[in-house]
């Protein structure tokens, strides 16, 4: 009967996916990373300490060009 089989096959692959992700993310835990900071943004946090809103739109509009993303000062100035 295909029945039973085709449940366990579901199951043994389900497990099959799940041994390889733990082995993946077991071997990322033990990897050293570094997070580097966007330049850009560290520009902008720089201007936000200062008060400088005349630097907002270059920084905003370099922002949108380097990662892609359509009208950020929507999202971090306004």
């Amino acid at each position: 009967m295909p029945g039973p089989n085709l449940l366990f096959y579901v199951l043994a692959m389900i497990m099959i996916i799940q041994w390889q992700a733990l082995k993946g993310i077991n071997r990322l835990i033990h990897r050293p990373h570094e997070f580097a900071a966007d330049p850009i943004l560290a520009e902008w946090e720089e201007a936000v300490a200062r008060g400088d809103e005349a630097a907002f739109p270059g920084l905003l509009s370099r922002l949108e060009q380097a990662h892609g993303v359509e009208k950020a000062d929507r999202i971090l100035w306004k």
